[in-house]
């Protein structure tokens, strides 16, 4: 591209002509942004579409940058008094290239400085003219270095990590005067703060590198490395960056609270750990060492009852009365064996319960059978009755119909349901019953949903309000008198 003779706008970039309102580089025909203008920045850009607004100010410490700002005012022939302070936009590539060359400057010139003043140290050395005595490399290491100082003030971020702490806090350590042994006593003094316990030197690690950057760090182990990092700590703050020391704890610091604890914990279990224990005690299965007296002479009991009823009908024993068989559940058997334990009752004879009542207990549940008139009064009929299926666990009544073993082939079994009343007849004995006339009045409510009276007793509270039957007390009555159908 030729030289141009123009006027720098600061609405394009100083180093590339970039218009930094469309974006775009000058062309034959120029875009119709106004440049005169300083675009404003946005906070959200797209990629590569980034300003920086920035001010020049005539320093002779920075000439590769001075020389890059140079050449694009001679490139375009701004004809811009860098002896004067002016302000100028940059692009975000050019904005790049001018801070790392201002970058590669910072760094010339604390090399310089540095170089300055070793050569100054040396020139004091040689005007005072000093002996030096000629001793080996070995004697100058054993030399008390730990009153070796440095005039600055030295201030690290210091950083504990230890499995405690889960999350670690850094923490700014100023350290003056910057010895040895000052650094250590102020290092274990924030470490004995974060760990709220007392340790010693020999319980962490120390080590330096500088803050946000990748990599192994240095360990700082004894005087030497104290030197090291001295001289590390210079380097890094020349460059404008910050100095961390890192100190991890060992493990065998854990390990030993651990085993404090435990050993704390020997003499009995804490509450947790006694609340865990019976948990698990309860989910195993259940042995014989774990019932008591009293519960292993009721299960003899009820395994004794439960060889000698064992019936050849059902698969459950059966108390077997005029030809009745009662079945004895497990609620059965164990009223039966609590009773034979008290003496209330024998192997032989039943507890005096209603539950053992062969007939009260059956005429609620069982399912009546009838022998049709027509057959012949010589002809024998065997009765069988059967509870009701909830008591067959291992069997379906069919099954339980035919597996019966009887010798009497002209035997006619027979079963039918109990005969259901009607609404009205079911309300009716209930007022004879209660003594009121209030029941028999909700017979055409439930005529006319069609409810029988064997559904009553899965109707829910709302759906008996709906039906008229508003009091608790008649809701109860109602279904309790339900439960027989």
């Amino acid at each position: 591209m030729t030289n141009l003779d123009c006027k720098y706008l600061l609405g394009a970039c100083y180093s590339c002509q970039k218009c930094l309102y469309c974006f775009e580089f000058p062309q034959e025909e120029s875009c119709k942004c106004d440049k005169n203008k300083q675009p404003s920045r946005t906070k959200h850009p797209k990629r590569g579409q980034q300003i920086y607004q920035r001010t020049f100010t005539p320093d002779s410490s920075f000439p590769k940058a001075n020389k890059y700002m140079s050449d694009a005012n001679d490139k375009f022939g701004y004809n811009s008094n860098f002896e004067k302070t002016f302000s100028f936009t940059l692009c975000s590539a050019c904005n790049s290239q001018i801070q790392r060359h201002r970058s590669a400057d910072k760094k010339k010139v604390a090399l310089n400085n540095l170089s300055n003043e070793k050569d100054a140290e040396n020139d004091d050395k040689v005007g005072d003219h000093q002996t030096i005595s000629l001793v080996s490399s070995d004697t100058y290491e054993e030399e008390d270095i730990d009153n070796v100082e440095v005039e600055d003030e030295v201030k690290v971020q210091i950083i504990v990590k230890s499995k405690n702490i889960k999350v670690p806090i850094a923490k700014t350590l100023n350290i003056e005067p910057t010895s040895y042994k000052n650094a250590m006593e102020k290092v274990n003094l924030v470490v004995q703060k974060t760990l709220r316990e007392k340790i010693t030197s020999k319980d962490y690690v120390i080590s330096y590198k500088a803050v946000n950057v990748h990599g192994p760090s240095n360990e700082l182990k004894d005087e030497l490395d104290f030197q090291r990092f001295i001289g590390e700590y210079k380097r890094i703050v020349l460059d404008g960056k910050k100095m961390s020391m890192i100190v991890a704890v060992r493990d065998n610091l854990t390990k030993k609270k651990k085993l404090h604890n435990k050993s704390s914990d020997e003499s009995g279990f804490s509450s947790a750990e006694e609340l865990q224990y019976t948990k698990k005690k309860k989910l195993r299965a259940i042995c014989e060492e774990d019932l008591s007296n009293e519960e292993k002479t009721r299960s003899e009991v009820i395994s004794t009852l439960c060889e000698i009823y064992r019936c050849n009908v059902h698969a459950t024993p059966c108390f077997i009365q005029d030809n009745w068989h009662l079945q004895l559940d497990p609620a059965r058997l164990q009223l039966w064996a609590q009773e034979i334990i008290n003496k209330g009752a024998t192997y032989e004879v039943p507890p005096s319960y209603l539950t053992f009542d062969v007939k009260s207990s059956i005429s609620n549940l069982i399912l009546q059978t009838q022998v049709s008139q027509t057959l012949p009064t010589t002809t024998s009929t065997t009765i069988i009755i059967q509870l009701p299926s909830q008591f067959y666990p291992n069997c379906t009544f069919q099954d339980q119909l035919t597996s019966s073993n009887f010798n009497n082939t002209n035997g006619i079994h027979l079963t039918s349901p109990n005969t259901l009343p009607s609404i009205g007849e079911f309300l009716n004995s209930l007022d004879k019953k209660y003594n009121c006339n209030v029941y028999s009045n909700f017979e055409n409510a439930f005529l006319e949903e069609e409810i029988t009276v064997n559904v009553i007793k899965d109707l829910s509270d709302d759906q008996l309000q709906k039906l008229g039957v508003v009091k608790i007390g008649w809701q109860k009555n109602i279904k309790q008198a339900a439960q027989q159908f």
